[in-house]
């Protein structure tokens, strides 16, 4: 079970990851996600939880706006706990 503070770390990393999604809209927020890698930036970096709520929200982006999932992370997708 996760601590307090990896729970609250989490919220707060939510919490950042929605205002930028509000500040640059869907489809740049998205563009920002691959152009910077910054879903396996996370996995490399141990931040499971992190990298998939990115890629979650880069998949419902995507689905939203009719767009190709990107198949780079198909790997990820894959992944079960």
């Amino acid at each position: 079970m996760p601590s307090t503070e990896r729970i609250i770390r989490f919220n707060l990393f939510k919490k950042n990851v929605c205002h930028r999604l509000k500040a640059l809209g869907d489809v740049t927020f998205a563009i920002e996600l691959l152009e910077k890698d910054l879903i396996h930036h996370c996995f490399e970096r141990g931040e499971y939880l992190e990298g998939f709520y990115l890629l979650g929200m880069l998949d419902m982006i995507c689905h939203t706006h009719q767009i190709p999932l990107p198949s780079s992370y198909n790997d990820l997708r894959k992944m079960k706990q």
